[in-house]
């Protein structure tokens, strides 16, 4: 059985994020990891987490700049690496196996602040 491996980033987007971006994608359970958010400008934002027993995780927006996820934002481009390396992005499931998600942020009154699949 072959795995689908993808080079290319899963794409997603929000709308209204007010305490946290809930991230379905799924790592190994119980483990320490970093996320780093590269917005269109190159600047990076990271933080530190730890997966639920599914193996998923968020996001606290309070780790973020106030006003960084608005409509005119841009896309991002959210990766994640071991708790003690940085050197390359862990792959993670989402729809397929990949190593990013990007997503933009869409206005409007629905609130939609999950990034993947909730599976």
């Amino acid at each position: 059985m072959t795995t689908n491996t993808c080079t290319c980033c899963f794409t997603d987007y929000l709308v209204k994020c007010t305490e946290t971006i809930d991230v379905f994608a799924k790592l190994s359970p119980a483990t320490a990891y970093k996320w780093v958010i590269t917005d269109k400008f190159n600047r990076q934002y990271s933080g530190d987490f730890e997966t639920d027993e599914q193996g998923f995780w968020e996001i606290p927006v309070s780790e973020l700049p106030a006003g960084l996820l608005t409509e005119f934002s841009g896309e991002f481009t959210l990766q994640v690496f071991a708790a003690l390396d940085d050197c390359a992005p862990v792959k993670f499931q989402v729809s397929q196996i990949t190593d990013c998600i990007t997503f933009g942020v869409r206005a409007g009154t629905r609130e939609k602040n999950n990034l993947g699949c909730n599976f």
